[in-house]
This record gives C-alpha cells, sequence and structure tokens, in this order.
C-alpha cells in the first residue's frame, strides 16, 4: 500500500487537536481495511473520487439558490421600508438624527478593524499567542498581505451603519416624548425630582 505522511500544515488541513503535531495519512484506494488515524489527531483523506465528491457536495451546500436570494431580498426590502417609515413618522429634520448616528458608529467601529482582526487571530493562531500588538501585526502582514488586517470591514460598516442610526436616532426623536413623560409622571406622583433637565 502506499501511503505516507505529511505534515499539515502543507495541506491546509485542520486538526482536531490544536496545537499538537498533526500529519494526514494519504491512503490508496485499493486498500480495504481503513488505516488508522495518527496519534497526533489528525485525519484520513482519500486519493479517489471521495475527495472531489466531498468538494462538489461541499459547494453545493455553499451555493446560494434562487429561494435564498428571494428571502434574503424580502427580508433587505423589509427592513428599509421599515426604516424609512421610522423616519418619516419622526418628524420633519429627524433624518438628521439617523443619518449622524449611522455615520458615526460606522466610522467608530469600522477604524478599529485592524484592531479586532489582530486580536481574534492571536485568540485562535498558536504561533500569534504571547506576542504583542506590534510583533502580531507585523506577522500578519508579512504572511497574509496588509489588505488581510481589513478582513470584514464590509459587513462591520454596513451593520453599525444600521445599528448607530436607529438607536442613535431613535434616542434623539423620543427624547422630548420622555421629557413630556417625566413632567407628568412629576404632577402625579409629586415628587419633583423626576421634573428635573438631568433625567430629561
Amino acid at each position: 500500500p502506499c501511503k505516507k505522511k505529511y505534515p499539515l500544515h502543507i495541506l491546509n488541513v485542520q486538526s482536531n487537536k490544536v496545537g499538537g503535531d498533526s500529519s494526514v495519512t494519504l491512503r490508496h484506494a485499493a486498500d480495504a481495511a481503513p488505516a488508522t488515524p495518527p496519534p497526533g489527531g489528525g485525519g484520513e483523506i482519500e486519493i479517489n473520487g471521495g475527495a472531489e465528491s466531498s468538494t462538489a457536495a461541499e459547494h453545493a451546500q455553499n451555493k446560494i439558490t434562487s429561494a435564498d436570494k428571494v428571502v434574503i431580498w424580502t427580508a433587505l426590502v423589509g427592513i428599509a421600508s421599515a426604516f424609512a417609515a421610522v423616519i418619516k413618522i419622526s418628524g420633519p429634520g429627524a433624518w438628521r438624527y439617523y443619518a449622524a448616528g449611522g455615520i458615526c458608529a460606522a466610522v467608530s467601529h469600522g477604524i478599529t478593524t485592524p484592531i479586532d482582526v489582530v486580536k481574534t487571530r492571536q485568540q485562535v493562531d498558536p504561533t500569534l499567542r504571547g506576542k504583542g500588538m506590534v510583533k502580531a501585526t507585523m506577522k500578519i502582514i508579512k504572511n497574509d498581505g496588509i489588505q488581510t488586517l481589513l478582513s470584514g470591514l464590509g459587513p462591520t460598516t454596513w451593520g453599525y451603519l444600521f445599528e448607530g442610526a436607529v438607536k442613535f436616532g431613535i434616542y434623539e426623536v423620543l427624547k422630548p416624548a420622555v421629557r413630556q413623560l417625566l413632567i407628568w409622571l412629576a404632577t402625579v406622583t409629586s415628587i419633583a425630582s423626576l421634573n428635573n433637565k438631568i433625567l430629561g
């Protein structure tokens, strides 16, 4: 039988055992009995049609179908319509609160994306553990390129654009209503401290 062992990092296959000396056993298709995986925690890969069919199955699972696209676009249109309705009923000029909140949240979280990438890589990559932020950043840039530091910038920016717009926009719009509620509660309950500019 043709059996060879290769280091795990060459094949880019992850082992279940983090930090161990893992290897992958390549087994010829003619071998009837499956070989025992090495003690380092590696797995087996068959050099035949099994690997190709596995890859094809993974691609089929990851492919977005037409039904998925319809659901995604329906959800996006629904969210956008609801957001537009909230802005419209908030009153004239209230759009500025939503725009300012969204832009500020997107920028403040977007500029910290490189720091978040380095922190996350330090948590999952054993070769970066124990290194400082500067050394870890330089190693990531050397190995994967500077563009790696911007991984996830798009979802972060869009997510916080929407989150910041809703949070700060509604906060500003509701401030007058909360103020009136506090004045009413102060009158009804005779608790004068509720009618306070600090609270409302």
